[in-house]
C-alpha cells in the first residue's frame, strides 16, 4: 500500500540514476538519506568519505531486494501529507459513531465472555495448558477494547468528542492503561515516528550520539552486529 501512495498520487517511480550525475557528498552536511551497513576490517576511514557518491556507497554495500533505489529517492518523487490525503476517497474520513459504538460494544460482550469463560477452568497443575492456551486468547481478544480505545485517541472513532474520549477513557482504565496521557505521548510518536531527537518511541540508535539529545549506543550495536551477525543482533 506504502509503495503504490506515489502512483495513486501521481508520482512515477525513481527511476536510477547514472554515476555521472550522482551529487558529491560532503562529510561536514548531514547525508540526504540514511545507510544501515555492517562494518566490516576493510571499512573506509573518515577520510574516504569526503567526495563520496551515492554510487559510491551502494557500489560497497550489500543492497536489498530493491537494488539501492532507495537510495536515490528525492524529496520530489515523495508525495506530501496533503496529496496522500487527496488520494484516499473522502468516505475515509467520515466518523460513524454508530458503527464505532457497535464496535465497542462487541469488544467489550466478548472480553467479558472470556472472563466468565475462565470461571470454568479449574485452578489445577493438570490445567495448566489450558491456562495458557486460555491466556492467548483471552489476550487476543481484550487487545480488541485498546484498539478502539487507540481509535478514540486518535480522534477517529466520533465526532462527538466527549462520548469519544468517555468511551477510551473507560476501555484503556480497564486495560490499566492511562488514556490521557498515552493520547499525548501517541501522537507525539506518530509526528516525530523515528525522527533521531523528537522521537517517543523507536528512536533509532546513533554512533557518537549526544547525551541528552540523541539516542547514543549506535557504534556498540554496529560491533555487536559485526560479531554476531546482522541477522542474529538485529541491526
Amino acid at each position: 500500500v506504502v509503495a503504490a501512495l506515489p502512483l495513486a498520487c501521481g508520482f512515477a517511480a525513481p527511476a536510477l540514476r547514472p554515476r555521472s550525475v550522482a551529487p558529491a557528498v560532503s562529510r561536514s552536511a548531514p547525508l540526504p538519506f540514511m545507510v544501515a551497513t555492517l562494518p566490516s576490517p576493510e571499512a573506509p576511514s573518515a577520510a574516504d568519505y569526503e567526495a563520496e557518491t551515492v554510487e559510491d556507497i551502494i557500489a560497497r554495500i550489500p543492497l536489498s531486494g530493491l537494488q539501492g533505489k532507495a537510495m536515490r529517492v528525492e524529496k520530489s518523487d515523495i508525495p506530501t501529507k496533503a496529496q496522500v490525503r487527496q488520494a484516499i476517497p473522502a468516505h475515509c474520513f467520515k466518523r460513524n459513531t454508530a458503527k464505532s459504538m457497535m464496535y465497542a460494544a462487541i469488544s467489550v460482550a466478548q472480553s467479558a465472555a472470556c472472563l466468565w469463560a475462565g470461571t470454568l477452568i479449574p485452578m489445577k497443575a493438570a490445567f495448566a495448558p489450558l491456562w495458557l492456551a486460555y491466556a492467548a486468547v483471552t489476550g487476543t481478544v481484550w487487545t480488541g477494547m485498546w484498539v478502539v480505545a487507540h481509535e478514540c485517541g486518535h480522534k477517529a472513532f466520533s465526532d462527538n468528542l466527549k462520548l469519544q474520549d468517555a468511551v477510551g477513557y473507560f476501555l484503556h482504565t480497564l486495560l490499566l492503561v492511562p488514556y490521557f496521557s498515552w493520547q499525548r505521548s501517541h501522537a507525539v510518536h506518530h509526528a516525530h515516528t523515528n525522527h533521531i531527537t523528537k522521537g517517543e518511541t523507536h528512536v533509532p540508535f546513533v554512533v557518537h550520539g549526544r547525551e541528552g539529545i540523541e539516542n547514543g549506543g549506535g557504534e556498540h550495536d554496529l560491533e555487536k552486529a559485526e560479531k554476531l551477525g546482522k541477522r542474529a543482533w538485529g541491526t
